[in-house]
């Protein structure tokens, strides 16, 4: 389903420039940026030849911290889908994801 130069590119290393971090609490995050993620797959797949959506959406949690901040948490299933060029078939993966 994918072309040469698709899987050339979907088989490489991350580029470590790519990852971002941030601080919570002692813990130090890793994560990618939203828009990094849209442009490489419009870059990768083109764009309209694949989507995602939000499969579930769960409130968690609301709670007032120690610094008198709300703090809201949630959970995502989210489902990634790569279609090819005729649109008469696809790849479609679904994973989880928290944040408050």
């Amino acid at each position: 389903m994918f072309n040469e130069n698709q899987l050339k590119v979907l088989s490489q290393e991350l580029d470590s420039n790519r990852i971002k971090t941030r601080e919570k609490g002692n813990i130090s995050l890793s994560y990618l940026e939203g828009f990094d993620i849209i442009e490489t797959a419009n870059n990768i797949f083109g764009f309209g030849n694949w989507d995602y959506a939000i499969s579930k959406l769960e409130f968690i949690s609301s709670e007032m911290n120690h610094n008198q901040n709300h703090v809201i948490c949630y959970k995502v299933i989210l489902k990634i889908s790569v279609y090819s060029d005729d649109h008469s078939k696809d790849i479609s993966r679904e994973d989880v994801g928290f944040g408050t």
